[in-house]
């Protein structure tokens, strides 16, 4: 059975899965007991969110019984996750939580006056094998943010949990298991690619150098290419192979996509599903493309002056 979405059509895309679904059964193209694509196979297939096909799957067997979905549903988005209701803090229960926040809140703000700017409040749950947004405004907080998570010091009060851990009662733990890009990131300039991954990548306990050679090949950019003499989207590239060879088990995407070829876009998008596919690793990027925000992304938190003013799966409406 093949599902084609639409991008801009009329019906939300998760309506246009179930519509196609419903069609299949009531045509008798598709019959009770047929195996279905798992839920995260037929996200990866037609570049959407895994939320948004769960809940397709959801609907399809609400409406024709489970015999016609195939599968468990919740059971397929995440081998150990049970989800009640429909977002966080409305009866969501996790058990394979990879990032959790606790209270998270500047200890002190930055700046002076009215321009002063803090974290406030910061609460959310992500677990393995999703994409999460934060979504906001230019000064909202979201380079804050990861700074928060990456950053040499602690400058929060509460608590960032990964797999159950504060982040900084061991930081080089947390860095070797978190994949960071961001134009503020700093390479050997005057080196390659490949000599930096060769004196870099053995800071990581798992640096996989034939990982490395095959995504930089796949975006098609030298390894031998200098670093310095990069352009935007080139240097992104590299950061994202060199990332990806340390096997992180979360990846940190700041604007990551901006300015990126809308081509290439997609195939990003499709590498980071491949990623993510066997629920090893989640992602969380910062965006402002609204494509991405109602396509691509599992989870979206909406920053704004410092607070979550809203935080959930992201479910078209």
């Amino acid at each position: 059975m093949q599902i084609i979405i639409e991008p801009h059509g009329t019906y939300a895309i998760y309506e246009q899965i179930v519509n196609q679904m419903k069609n299949a059964v009531v045509s008798g193209a598709l019959s009770p007991g047929e195996a279905l694509p798992s839920i995260r196979g037929l996200a990866a297939e037609i570049g959407v969110s895994v939320i948004t096909t769960k809940r397709a799957y959801e609907e399809t067997a609400y409406a024709f019984g489970k015999a016609f979905c195939g599968c468990d549903c919740a059971g397929k988005t995440g081998r150990a996750v049970r989800f009640r209701g429909t977002g966080y803090g409305g009866g969501i229960v996790m058990t394979n939580i990879l990032l959790q926040a606790k209270e998270v809140s500047s200890i002190k703000p930055r700046g002076f006056g009215k321009k002063a700017f803090r974290l406030q409040g910061i609460n959310f749950i992500l677990p393995n094998g999703y994409i999460m947004g934060i979504v906001g405004k230019n000064g909202a907080g979201k380079t804050t943010f990861f700074d928060y998570i990456c950053g040499e010091k602690k400058k929060y009060k509460g608590e960032f949990l990964l797999e159950g851990r504060e982040i900084f009662e061991d930081h080089l733990w947390t860095l070797d298991r978190i994949g960071f890009v961001s134009e503020k990131n700093e390479f050997m300039d005057l080196r390659t690619a490949a000599q930096n991954a060769q004196m870099l990548g053995g800071f990581y306990s798992d640096f996989d150098g034939e990982l490395f050679e095959n995504m930089m090949e796949r975006f098609c950019v030298s390894k031998s290419k200098t670093v310095g003499k990069m352009s935007r989207g080139e240097f992104f590239k590299f950061q994202i192979a060199f990332a990806a060879a340390h096997k992180p088990k979360l990846f940190l995407l700041d604007e990551a996509t901006a300015g990126m070829d809308p081509v290439f876009r997609q195939d990003f998008y499709g590498i980071l599903r491949d990623l993510i596919q066997n629920e090893s690793c989640s992602v969380i990027l910062s965006t402002h493309i609204e494509e991405e925000i109602e396509r691509q992304l599992d989870y979206v938190g909406v920053l704004e002056e410092g607070r979550f003013i809203s935080f959930g799966e992201n479910l078209p409406a």
